[in-house]
């Protein structure tokens, strides 16, 4: 290992043939886990769709991220743990590279759509 790096959390395979950290490596910045994601009540439904184009065909690699609030008993209001799994929901669409858009709504809205 080169003298020059300093920190010893680098190991010998993170390094290029300069000696240099290699930039390709895709780190996880995720700040939550899934506990806030479930088809259950009272809890957050994420779903990912793909995203199509004008004749209908799906586009290879671009989804939406639908971030649903699904507390019927509360009248989907936001409590503490929904405003929680909201965030995590953005988050984890900000973190996922195919996500073009985030889509938030109620539970009981998207049902009349399907």
């Amino acid at each position: 290992m080169p003298s020059f790096c300093l920190n010893s959390s680098i190991k010998r395979e993170d390094l290029d043939v300069t000696g240099v950290v290699a930039k390709s490596k895709i780190k996880d910045h995720d700040l939550w886990s899934d506990e806030y994601f479930s088809r259950d009540p009272p809890s957050i439904i994420y779903e990912l769709k793909p995203i199509v184009d004008n004749e209908g065909k799906k586009v290879k690699g671009l989804n939406t991220a639908w971030i649903m609030l699904n507390n019927p008993n509360q009248y989907n209001s936001y409590t503490t743990n929904m405003v929680k799994g909201v965030i995590a929901g953005f988050h984890k669409a900000s973190m996922d590279r195919s996500v073009v858009a985030a889509i938030f709504l109620y539970w009981w809205k998207y049902k009349g759509i399907r």
